[in-house]
């Protein structure tokens, strides 16, 4: 692949190739998430008590960090092998992981007290399926986060993408708005506890620096560039 060339693969295909080099670099996407959703995570006090599921967690960015909070038990689960053989070599991982897809969750039902999906939802084609499948899993009252690109950043343009072999590689996606997303959860069973559609800081500056991209960090933190729903798992009624 030259400079100039730009392929689109599947999310399976893509993540297959990025898995490599995944970890590598910072993200300013994944610093912006961790900011907004760690002030939300249970405590240590009470996550010690958890069970926690990590949907769709790639080399295990989510899983490693609940394992450092204490939380009684978590799973971390993946459809890309590669991701996972990147996972594994974390010592903190290697007996939490399984290859499975979203769609059908290897999870017993009614046994997790958090879940999250980091920047996943969008390779879904059946965002029902996965609502109904987390209602499942997730107890009475339990919380998921639901994190991704932020609908308005792909209509700025931005794409799903990264360096490969000289190119860019973006990788396909649906787009779903959030308030469709939301709609879908509400339908599973999930009360919606904050919706939270941040814009990169300072924090992120840094990062945009050391990739070469600090002319334009300016431009890229006037608009939000994720969304985080955060929901609770209905007490009072089943979907």
């Amino acid at each position: 692949m030259n400079s100039d060339t730009a392929i689109r693969l599947s999310a399976g295909e893509a993540h297959a190739a990025w898995a490599p080099s995944y970890d590598r670099n910072p993200n300013p996407m994944f610093s912006l998430e961790e900011r907004i959703i760690d002030p939300l995570l249970p405590g240590p006090a009470e996550i010690t008590e958890m069970a926690v599921l990590d949907v769709a967690c790639g080399t295990g960015r989510w899983l490693e960090h609940f394992q450092n909070r204490g939380a009684r038990l978590s799973v971390g689960f993946d459809f890309s092998p590669e991701m996972l053989n990147v996972a594994r070599r974390k010592s903190l991982l290697q007996d939490q992981l399984l290859q499975a897809d979203c769609l059908s969750i290897p999870v017993l039902s009614n046994t997790m007290n958090v879940a999250i999906c980091s920047f996943a939802v969008s390779y879904l084609d059946d965002l029902c399926r996965f609502a109904s499948e987390l209602s499942r899993v997730v107890k009475k009252g339990g919380q998921i986060f639901i994190t991704d690109f932020h609908p308005a950043a792909h209509r700025r343009g931005w794409k799903r993408s990264f360096r490969y072999d000289g190119g860019v590689v973006e990788i396909s996606s649906f787009q779903y708005s959030i308030s469709s997303i939301c709609e879908k959860f509400a339908t599973a069973g999930f009360n919606l506890v904050t919706r939270s559609e941040p814009c990169f800081g300072e924090e992120e500056r840094s990062i945009f620096e050391g990739a070469g991209k600090g002319l334009l960090f300016e431009e890229a933190r006037k608009e939000p560039a994720i969304f985080i729903c955060h929901f609770r798992r209905s007490t009072d009624r089943t979907p």
